[in-house]
C-alpha cells in the first residue's frame, strides 16, 4: 500500500471512490441510515478489526491490570486524532483548500511510513521494538 501511495505502483482500482453526492436521496430514512452505517463499518473492518482483535487477544493473555493498560494505550492512540479532526473540521478544511500542495507531501510521507513499517514487520525489527518497549 505504501508503494501505491507514493506512486511507484499504479492500480487505478485503488483510486476509485464512491460518493453519495452522486445519488439523489430525497429523504434520509431508516433504510438509508442502515445502508450507510453498514457501508461505513464494512469499510473500516480492515483498519481496526484485526488490530483491535489482536489487542484484545493479547490483553486477555495478561493479568487484568496489564490487559486494561494495553486496551487503554490502544484507545489513546486511536481516539485523539478523530476528536481533533471533529473539533477542528471547518478550520482544517479551509486550510486544505488554501494549501492543496500540503496534501501531496502528507500522502508521500504516510506512504514512506507504511513502507518502513512493512519492512520492519517483515524483518522482525518491529516485533523487537514492541517487546523491548511495550511489554
Amino acid at each position: 500500500m505504501g508503494l501505491i501511495q507514493i506512486g511507484l505502483i499504479n492500480f487505478n482500482f485503488f483510486k476509485q471512490e464512491f460518493s453519495l453526492k452522486k445519488r439523489k436521496f430525497q429523504k434520509i430514512n431508516p433504510l438509508v441510515a442502515i445502508i450507510m452505517g453498514f457501508t461505513f463499518s464494512f469499510s473500516w473492518t480492515s483498519c481496526i478489526g484485526s488490530i483491535l482483535a489482536s489487542v484484545f487477544l493479547y490483553a486477555s493473555s495478561h493479568t487484568g491490570l496489564m490487559g486494561m493498560i494495553m486496551i487503554l494505550v490502544h484507545s489513546l492512540g486511536f481516539i485523539p486524532p478523530f476528536l481533533i479532526v471533529t473539533i477542528f473540521t471547518t478550520k482544517i478544511l479551509n486550510i486544505l483548500k488554501k494549501k492543496t500542495n500540503i496534501l501531496k507531501y502528507a500522502v508521500t510521507i504516510s506512504g514512506i511510513i507504511l513502507i518502513l513499517i512493512g519492512i520492519s514487520i517483515l524483518t522482525g525489527y518491529f516485533q523487537n521494538i514492541v517487546i523491548r518497549y511495550f511489554i
